[in-house]
């Protein structure tokens, strides 16, 4: 589990209050003849090729980037609480489910995590690129398609740098990864990396939680207990502050098992919904609709989150 300002918003891929908002909303090398080998060693060369490319870039563009996501990575360190926690979580899959229209297109993931989605999307016939910047949550992920017998094209990748060999009509981003893209700098820099593997008139799917200012504008502190996939009982002591100016809320958490505690924490990005119109505009993207709910619920105010469906036309 991951921030409560958000998991009080919707569902909890970073921090806890998302989590309650939700409730209220709702090493492998065998080789296989299913799963392609490159996939298993991807993992690894993933970040040996995004290295040579950033550094001819500059070194001041890769560790702006590099420093942004990989001091926020604390959350996930655990890729297999992580995915018992949200492995019965489905209505994003519904949503983009309702959008494919044929079984056999190139689709691609960004941030897919344990493959929660990327996996049952291959199952269906849908030819998968999956890419993700922790190196955890997509070895799990290539191990769960191989018990499976699913081929994806799974790839550790910075999503503001992507390098894949294909172009798609259509690109997703799920699980409130877009709150991970702190400054105005990345945010851009995804939408033109998105662009660049995105064929004209092609689709970007993504959500971000809705900045609920009732709840933001309070420093937020509480405790609640819950049981670890080991049953093990766990105490989680929150605190969550956010900052109005740089639109960051930080969440920190201390964890207390029975013979351990362990601290983390992650920092989530607010953007307003005219601020992403704009953003989306300025790079070459049409608002087609955006949503209360993955349900398709209309967008208040009030709305936990916002579903963005976005069209590329430059």
């Amino acid at each position: 589990m991951l921030c409560a300002k958000a998991r009080r918003q919707q569902q909890c891929f970073n921090c806890a209050k998302a989590k309650r908002q939700q409730q209220s909303t709702l090493a492998a090398t065998e080789i296989n003849p299913h799963i392609c080998y490159d996939d298993l060693i991807c993992a690894n060369i993933g970040f040996i090729i995004q290295y040579l490319l950033n550094k001819d870039k500059g070194e001041g563009v890769r560790d702006m980037y590099q420093n942004e996501f990989s001091g926020n990575l604390e959350k996930y360190k655990n890729p297999i609480e992580y995915d018992v926690i949200h492995k019965n979580y489905n209505v994003d899959l519904y949503f983009i489910e309702n959008l494919l229209s044929t079984n056999n297109d190139t689709i691609i993931e960004l941030a897919c995590g344990t493959g929660r989605l990327a996996i049952p999307l291959a199952k269906q016939g849908f030819n998968v690129y999956a890419v993700d910047i922790h190196e955890g949550m997509l070895q799990l992920a290539i191990e769960k398609a191989k018990k499976q017998n699913v081929h994806v094209h799974f790839s550790v990748q910075d999503c503001t740098q992507l390098q894949l060999p294909v172009s798609s009509n259509f690109i997703y981003m799920t699980g409130n990864a877009f709150q991970h893209f702190l400054s105005n700098e990345s945010q851009n820099a995804l939408f033109q990396s998105v662009k660049k593997h995105l064929q004209p008139g092609g689709e970007f799917v993504f959500d971000t939680r809705n900045a609920l200012l009732s709840e933001l504008s309070i420093v937020d502190e509480y405790e609640e207990s819950s049981v670890n996939s080991k049953g093990e009982k766990l105490s989680i002591q929150h605190r969550e502050e956010y900052d109005p100016i740089t639109q960051v809320l930080t969440c920190r958490s201390i964890n207390k098992l029975e013979h351990a505690t362990f601290e983390d924490s992650i920092r989530l990005r607010y953007t307003y919904p005219m601020e992403m119109k704009r953003l989306l505009e300025q790079n070459g993207f049409e608002l087609l609709h955006i949503y209360g709910s993955w349900n398709k619920s209309d967008f208040t105010k009030d709305s936990p989150a916002m579903i963005i469906h976005a069209r590329l036309i430059k």
